[in-house]
């Protein structure tokens, strides 16, 4: 069935099959319902001019040329176009590839072979934005795919998503429109632990949408809380995760517990714990290990931020650190702070530093404690707009939102300023990754 759409990308990432390479857009529709987007189209490619300043083309310009066509997984190599570089207007050959994981291999090769490289280091799903010209808010037309696993990896996608719907569609079939308020899913959690063996004692989580609110509370045996967060992270299907010092606690506890109570021999138990990204419940989800990590965890970043694949993790310890500056950081501190009219968000009286006893002696005020602990994340995020600010700020930036809320100052920058390179037909340098003496230079 034929559809058409507005929506904010959240998040986007891409699926490579064979010679097939589709980005997947997680989007939250104008309506409030979510979707899985699967554009086609795009091809993965870079650019490449011969070195130096040239006054006229070599003689053997057609055999070199040839040599770059024999690498492998070189699929294409266009007409040239004349651009601007810092050594004066070259012309500058675009090469396909067969997938964007092919790129930094072949990008070296070549530049063995003698020729300069440009464009080479751009994130797929980035260029699809940029290319495009495209913003976070977009209308796209396109079909939707019944919820059927294998129509849907047929359509270039992983499966069954844990999204309302998915859909495919062309890059001529993305707009880009005005932006909007788009009715963004967030979900607050919290976890109370034993200090003495670590393990969780109970947990709460908060699902929010248009101003609405409801708490859910865990307790019990620790792998069926574990099991009924997931549960509940999937069957609600937030944009956004929050809670606060999420970063530093809550989020590698998870993981920690996950790593402690799994099945090294069945990798889908990883799913049924901390199975929290928005991809489908396959073992190819539950694979990866290091920085990369599986996609349907969650997993902490060099710069110590945490990613789950098509939702933004958003702390609402950092957004009030950064907005506010308090004298003190602690949830006590900033919620009275923001509210010092609402009794009913001041914190409970219960010693964190004896939690083990405190559960011991009254776990239901404890259970009340913690669910109070997921709710004030979501206040403290509304009574400070951020999420209303990161939107506006992807807008501007012209990247999804889940940039606007992990992603750095350059990546903002270098949306904008790509876009513009591409328009006056300006070769975009790669990234220089050198030392600190070299921090300012290379400026596009």
């Amino acid at each position: 069935m034929s559809v058409e759409e507005e929506a904010c990308i959240v998040a986007a990432s891409y699926q490579g099959s064979g010679s097939q390479t589709v980005v997947e857009l997680w989007l939250r529709a104008r309506e409030g319902h979510s979707t899985l987007l699967l554009v086609h189209g795009l091809r993965p490619f870079f650019e490449i001019a011969l070195p130096g300043k040239l006054t006229e083309l070599p003689e053997n310009l057609d055999e070199r040329l040839s040599i770059v066509r024999e690498v492998k997984d070189v699929t294409l190599i266009h007409e040239p176009v004349e651009k601007w570089t810092d050594l004066g207007s070259k012309l500058h050959w675009k090469v396909e590839v067969r997938q964007p994981y092919n790129v930094p291999k072949i990008r070296d090769t070549v530049k063995a072979l003698g020729w300069e490289v440009s464009s080479a280091d751009i994130i797929f799903p980035q260029r699809l934005l940029l290319d495009l010209d495209l913003g976070p808010h977009i209308k796209w037309t396109g079909d939707l795919l019944p919820k059927d696993g294998d129509i849907i990896r047929d359509s270039g996608g992983r499966g069954l998503y844990p999204t309302d719907q998915v859909a495919r569609c062309n890059i001529e079939d993305l707009k880009t429109i005005d932006a909007f308020a788009a009715p963004f899913v967030t979900f607050s959690f919290d976890l109370e632990t034993s200090i003495e063996s670590g393990k969780i004692l109970c947990a709460a989580a908060v699902v929010e949408q248009y101003g609405k609110s409801v708490t859910h509370t865990f307790r019990g045996d620790e792998r069926e809380m574990l099991e009924g967060l997931t549960r509940l992270v999937r069957d609600s299907d937030p944009d956004i995760i929050t809670g606060y010092n999420i970063d530093n606690f809550d989020l590698p506890k998870i993981k920690e517990r996950m790593e402690t109570l799994e099945n090294r021999k069945d990798r889908l138990t990883r799913a049924i714990l901390a199975g929290w990204g928005r991809v489908p419940v396959t073992e190819e989800s539950c694979k990866g290990g290091g920085m990369r990590g599986a996609p349907i965890l969650p997993n902490r970043q060099l710069n110590r931020r945490w990613t789950l694949t098509g939702r933004c993790v958003m702390d609402a310890w950092w957004e009030a650190r950064m907005t506010l500056r308090p004298k003190r950081e602690t949830l006590k501190f900033v919620s009275e702070l923001l509210f010092p009219e609402r009794e009913e968000l001041r914190k409970m009286d219960v010693d964190a530093s004896r939690m083990d006893e405190e559960w011991a002696s009254r776990p239901d005020i404890v259970l009340e404690y913690c669910a109070q602990d997921a709710l004030l994340p979501i206040e403290i995020l509304d009574a400070i707009a951020a999420t209303a600010r990161k939107e506006a700020l992807a807008a501007v930036g012209k990247v999804p939102l889940e940039t606007a809320i992990i992603g750095t100052t350059s990546q903002w920058l270098d949306s904008l300023v790509i876009r513009l390179a591409d328009r006056e037909k300006i070769a975009v340098p790669m990234t220089r990754r050198g030392g600190k003496s070299d921090a300012i230079t290379g400026g596009y």
